[in-house]
């Protein structure tokens, strides 16, 4: 074990454990999840309870704002060194009766002192259970168990070492000088400085005396600073703790500055704002707060113009924070989860507050709840709620819709209009989801990462020019994409070939690209084939093409439907190639430059993405190709719009990138 110091001092004990320790930890607390998690609840939710914190706050804020006319009190209780401090004889009798079969794994894991380590001191650590093992939360739920049981107060919630009580204050205090007492013998103090006393109707000063002598020290709390497990209350204290999450959200972008611009939006999507604020958003109802909402909202568009050096307005930002699947860049905005978030917690916490307090028939009673559904129907055109209401991804999808529905009638241009049907294809945002690395191949570079970006979200990327080839390029770098003497095209082809035949080597299928003695009926050869037969006897011989989906002689067809330019490119390879068929399997795999794929190339790839999971036993390999080919058609695009440019000793005098 290693000690840290706390940052108000004292020391944390952690426990490191060996890694297969650990692993027999996570098995057993796997196999009896369940079991455990029945015989501790109702009254503890910190182990073998899903939404265990969440429960516990809507229970709270719902009973106490129903009882803010009574004489009730709420007590939230802290113990000193929780974890650290419970007797281990009675803590493993616990687990044994319990779990007798699984009881002799936990003794001989407790059964001698832990040697802790602190700076070059050597302390034995002999009470409590380790911080670190996977199994002292239940460990220490199962000792306090008798405790929990043995409480009056109408209110009793646990999750682990913090407790809450709500009631009269006389079964209150009952109950706490209980906790006292049952506490000293199992090795659990009190800290009486950091437990808080909340009054429904107002101070009483004679029930605060009471308290005070059996929890000397103990806090006064008001509607303003009253929060449990880390969620407020009441609305009086939720914008207190919004922007303290915020100003620390905020110092955290400014660090993203400094990063490749990819990784930055990587970190931006998959660890910060949505996954930084969801559990203060499921817990909270945020959505009553809408100035809070708008700060967030333009410090979002400020990081992104920063990192992305694109310039965006209202249409750009709002397809950008549509998910990828739909056609934006998957960074959700506060505004958009919400009301989802909320919504679904205080359903998925509904069955066990009707267990506890029957009085509540109906989610829609529960504190907020009713405001947020009403918000929610006047986001989406009084959509039906969904039959899965608990579910936080089906409350989303609804607003996510009618965002994107009112943002296509917005549109005017047909380019654009095409542009937003194309990204709608699964493919067309698989190098989004993409870790970016160096090792992998998966990093793009910083201005071509900027430019699939601005091409995605139709934005302007350059000052109207004059192209290579003599035609005038728009601000917004389409006719690179389809121009017969782009740069990018060569390395894109030679990109994506490369891709494929790496594909076949890793299923042990090997392959030849340009085959001579192989042509079509102009001479020309395919770009590729297996050198082993693929299927049925014969080998597959594939031919790549990149078709531009918003080219003035397809823009029609991107328009009726997404990935019909794709196809038509497929059926005209299929014509040249028709020759070869009798002997071959042939491919044409066919993709556009705003991403969708016509369907030979995703058959193609589902086969290999099967050869590949039997051979690597990775259930991601799929994806990861569909990510690579993706990576490399966004970099042909950005090599075909950078070498447009005519020779400058400086790209910045013309460019806004």
């Amino acid at each position: 074990m290693l000690a840290f110091n706390k940052p108000n001092g004292g020391i944390r004990p952690i426990a490191i454990g060996t890694t297969f320790r650990r692993l027999v930890s996570k098995l057993i607390c796997q196999i009896i999840k369940s079991e455990s998690g029945r015989i501790v609840c109702p009254q503890q939710l910190g182990f073998g309870t899903q939404m265990g914190c969440e429960k516990i706050i809507h229970t709270v804020r719902s009973l106490i704002h129903s009882s803010l006319d009574s004489e009730n009190i709420l007590l939230k209780l802290d113990f000193k060194n929780a974890f650290n401090t419970i007797e281990r004889d009675i803590m493993l009798k616990s687990f044994q009766e319990k779990f007798p079969d699984l009881y002799p794994f936990v003794w001989q894991s407790y059964r001698y002192p832990t040697n802790l380590f602190y700076d070059s001191k050597l302390i034995l650590s002999q009470t409590g259970c380790q911080q670190g093992d996977p199994l002292g939360p239940l460990l220490f739920s199962l000792c306090i168990q008798p405790l929990v049981q043995q409480l009056n107060s109408q209110l009793n919630l646990f999750y682990l070492d913090d407790g809450t009580l709500g009631a009269d204050p006389k079964v209150v205090l009952s109950d706490l000088q209980e906790i006292i007492k049952y506490g000293s013998e199992i090795g659990l103090e009190l800290n009486p400085s950091k437990c808080e006393l909340f009054f429904c109707s107002g101070i009483d000063q004679s029930i605060l005396t009471s308290f005070q002598t059996v929890a000397p020290g103990i806090k006064i709390v008001s509607k303003s600073n009253l929060s449990i497990l880390g969620s407020p209350i009441f609305l009086d204290y939720v914008e207190e703790l919004a922007s303290k999450k915020l100003d620390n959200l905020q110092a955290l972008f400014r660090n993203l500055e400094q990063l490749h611009p990819q990784m930055a939006y990587f970190i931006i999507k998959n660890c910060l704002l949505i996954p930084k604020f969801t559990y203060f958003l499921r817990t909270t109802p945020l959505f009553l707060f809408p100035t809070f909402l708008e700060k967030a909202y333009i410090l979002l568009k400020d990081t992104l113009q920063s990192i992305l050096n694109i310039p965006l307005d209202n249409h750009n930002l709002v397809q950008a924070t549509l998910p990828i699947k739909l056609g934006g860049l998957g960074i959700r905005t506060l505004t958009d989860i919400c009301l989802p978030a909320f919504i679904s917690s205080a359903y998925g916490a509904f069955d066990f507050i009707k267990l506890l307090f029957p009085v509540y028939s109906d989610a829609v009673n529960l504190c907020h709840v009713s405001e947020a559904i009403l918000l929610w129907s006047g986001k989406t055109n009084n959509s039906t709620p969904p039959t899965d209401p608990g579910i936080q991804k089906e409350w989303d999808e609804v607003i996510s819709k009618q965002t994107l529905t009112s943002l296509s009638s917005s549109l005017k241009s047909d380019k654009d209009i095409a542009r937003l049907k194309a990204l709608q294809a699964k493919e067309s945002g698989s190098w989004l989801h993409a870790l970016p690395s160096s090792f992998v191949g998966t990093l793009m570079e910083s201005k071509s990462f900027q430019i699939a970006i601005a091409l995605r979200l139709g934005c302007k990327i350059c000052h109207v020019h004059q192209c290579i080839c003599g035609e005038t390029v728009d601000s917004f770098g389409h006719h690179p994409l389809n121009c017969a003497k782009s740069r990018g095209r060569f390395s894109r082809h030679s990109a994506i070939n490369n891709i494929i035949s790496r594909s076949f080597a890793s299923c042990n299928i090997p392959t030849l690209l340009e085959p001579s003695g192989i042509s079509r009926m102009d001479g020309r050869r395919p770009d590729g084939m297996t050198l082993i037969p693929w299927s049925h006897g014969k080998s597959l011989i594939w031919d790549f093409t990149c078709i531009d989906t918003l080219a003035s002689s397809h823009l029609q067809s991107s328009l009726k439907c997404e990935g019909s330019t794709a196809e038509s490119a497929t059926q005209s390879k299929k014509r040249k190639y028709n020759n070869l068929t009798s002997n071959y399997i042939f491919v044409a795999f066919a993709v556009e430059t705003f991403g969708p794929w016509c369907k030979d190339a995703k058959d193609l790839v589902f086969q290999l993405g099967r050869r590949l999971l039997s051979t690597s036993g990775d259930p991601r390999c799929v994806n990861f190709l569909r990510q690579r080919i993706g990576i490399a058609v966004q970099q042909g695009n950005a090599t075909s719009i950078l070498g447009s440019f005519p020779s400058s000793n400086s790209l910045e005098e013309i460019f806004h990138l």
